[in-house]
């Protein structure tokens, strides 16, 4: 690359504009908040009671068993038992894998915006601090639904801890899918010489 085209590139980034509260914070913000009320929805989900909880999501369950088994009605009361059970336990764990799942989306968006921006920590640990936040979040969730007597499930940690997995990975493949973009434009930019 020419130094001329080297001048170009540089002028063209535009400068930061001075604000009462800049958009860095304002994001940020806005992240952590959205990081705070996901984590206090969980924590209301686990506070309710075994009953509660399944009186909640009993509708969901019968709307999604009538679309798996449209002849459901016709099924004699052992097999609709059955099925119904199957299904609320196939629900609940998807919630869980859900609610982790949007968690370790949210972590590691607030952890990879703040430290693309100040540089704070290692490239790396964007991915060990929510991954590390969302297991202890896990295990601190199963610890407490034995005070809502629900009990804690082993087999529970693991199934949050997939789901938060799950979205630090789609986190880390759309920003990495947005960097390549970005990257890409500013070559294609830095190309093309300006015009006196």
């Amino acid at each position: 690359m020419s130094k001329k085209v080297k001048m170009v590139c540089k002028q063209t980034e535009p400068k930061p504009k001075k604000r009462w509260i800049s958009m860095f914070v304002t994001i940020a913000i806005i992240l952590a908040v959205a990081v705070f009320i996901n984590m206090a929805l969980i924590f209301f989900f686990s506070a309710e009671s075994k009953e509660a909880s399944g009186d909640r999501s009993t509708g969901i369950v019968e709307k999604i068993v009538h679309l798996l088994h449209p002849d459901y009605d016709s099924l004699n009361w052992s097999t609709r038992m059955e099925i119904m059970a199957s299904t609320h336990r196939l629900v609940r764990k998807l919630a869980h894998f859900a609610e982790f799942g949007l968690l370790g989306f949210l972590s590691a968006w607030l952890v990879a915006y703040v430290n693309r921006r100040k540089k704070w920590i290692r490239a790396w640990l964007e991915w060990l601090i929510p991954t590390v936040f969302c297991l202890l979040y896990a295990i601190s969730d199963e610890v407490h639904q034995i005070f809502s007597n629900r009990g804690a499930s082993a087999k529970d940690v693991v199934i949050d801890f997939a789901g938060a997995v799950t979205g630090i990975l789609l986190l880390r493949a759309i920003l990495g899918i947005v960097r390549a973009a970005k990257r890409r434009r500013e070559r294609r930019k830095c190309k093309t010489p300006a015009t006196s």
